[in-house]
Protein backbone atom coordinates (compact mmCIF):
# COMPACT_ATOMS: atom_id res chain seq x y z
CA UNK A 1 0.00 0.00 0.00
CA UNK A 2 3.11 2.12 0.39
CA UNK A 3 3.45 2.40 -3.23
CA UNK A 4 7.27 3.01 -2.55
CA UNK A 5 10.14 2.68 -4.94
CA UNK A 6 12.04 -0.80 -3.86
CA UNK A 7 14.81 -2.87 -4.25
CA UNK A 8 14.18 -6.42 -4.71
CA UNK A 9 17.21 -9.17 -3.84
CA UNK A 10 15.37 -12.34 -4.85
CA UNK A 11 16.22 -15.88 -2.94
CA UNK A 12 17.78 -18.24 -5.11
CA UNK A 13 17.08 -21.16 -2.90
CA UNK A 14 13.09 -21.26 -3.71
CA UNK A 15 11.02 -23.89 -5.44
CA UNK A 16 11.16 -23.37 -9.25
CA UNK A 17 12.86 -19.88 -8.54
CA UNK A 18 9.35 -18.17 -7.93
CA UNK A 19 11.10 -15.33 -6.16
CA UNK A 20 13.21 -14.12 -9.04
CA UNK A 21 10.19 -14.49 -11.58
CA UNK A 22 8.09 -12.31 -9.14
CA UNK A 23 10.75 -9.66 -9.31
CA UNK A 24 11.88 -10.09 -12.87
CA UNK A 25 7.93 -8.90 -13.86
CA UNK A 26 7.95 -5.78 -11.46
CA UNK A 27 11.70 -5.05 -12.68
CA UNK A 28 10.59 -5.20 -16.63
CA UNK A 29 7.81 -2.59 -15.62
CA UNK A 30 10.30 -0.46 -13.99
CA UNK A 31 8.91 -0.74 -11.00
CA UNK A 32 11.70 -1.88 -9.02
CA UNK A 33 15.45 -2.54 -8.83
CA UNK A 34 16.65 -6.08 -8.87
CA UNK A 35 19.30 -7.22 -7.54
CA UNK A 36 20.42 -11.05 -7.87
CA UNK A 37 21.83 -12.55 -4.93
CA UNK A 38 24.82 -13.48 -7.18
CA UNK A 39 25.79 -10.20 -8.18
CA UNK A 40 25.66 -9.19 -4.45
CA UNK A 41 29.01 -7.46 -4.01
CA UNK A 42 30.37 -5.09 -0.48
CA UNK A 43 28.98 -1.95 -2.58
CA UNK A 44 26.24 -3.46 -4.42
CA UNK A 45 23.17 -2.13 -2.75
CA UNK A 46 24.86 1.24 -1.71
CA UNK A 47 25.82 1.86 -5.28
CA UNK A 48 22.07 1.00 -6.10
CA UNK A 49 20.35 3.25 -3.31
CA UNK A 50 22.99 6.39 -4.09
CA UNK A 51 21.84 5.67 -7.81
CA UNK A 52 18.10 5.91 -6.97
CA UNK A 53 18.76 8.96 -4.32
CA UNK A 54 20.25 11.08 -6.96
CA UNK A 55 17.65 10.90 -9.78
CA UNK A 56 14.12 11.74 -8.25
CA UNK A 57 12.33 11.23 -11.64
CA UNK A 58 13.50 7.47 -11.70
CA UNK A 59 11.96 7.25 -8.06
CA UNK A 60 8.61 9.11 -8.75
CA UNK A 61 8.79 6.63 -11.64
CA UNK A 62 8.79 3.81 -9.88
CA UNK A 63 6.33 4.94 -7.33
CA UNK A 64 3.80 5.14 -10.61
CA UNK A 65 4.77 1.87 -11.70
CA UNK A 66 4.53 0.26 -8.61
CA UNK A 67 1.04 1.73 -7.43
CA UNK A 68 -0.18 -0.21 -10.67
CA UNK A 69 0.73 -3.12 -9.20
CA UNK A 70 -0.84 -2.82 -5.51
CA UNK A 71 -4.27 -3.64 -4.66
CA UNK A 72 -6.32 -1.74 -2.00
CA UNK A 73 -7.56 -4.66 -1.00
CA UNK A 74 -4.50 -6.58 -0.26
CA UNK A 75 -5.06 -7.36 3.29
CA UNK A 76 -8.25 -8.34 2.87
CA UNK A 77 -7.56 -10.94 0.08
CA UNK A 78 -5.14 -12.63 2.27
CA UNK A 79 -6.74 -12.49 5.61
CA UNK A 80 -9.81 -14.29 3.76
CA UNK A 81 -7.15 -16.86 2.33
CA UNK A 82 -5.66 -17.45 5.82
CA UNK A 83 -9.41 -18.00 7.13
CA UNK A 84 -10.19 -20.49 4.30
CA UNK A 85 -6.87 -22.47 4.80
CA UNK A 86 -7.88 -22.42 8.84
CA UNK A 87 -11.26 -23.73 8.20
Amino acid sequence: RMKKPCIMIPSPYVAENHQYKNAKVLADADAVVLIEEKELGSTSIAKTVEKLLSDRNKLEKMSVNISKFAGDDACELIYREIKGIVK
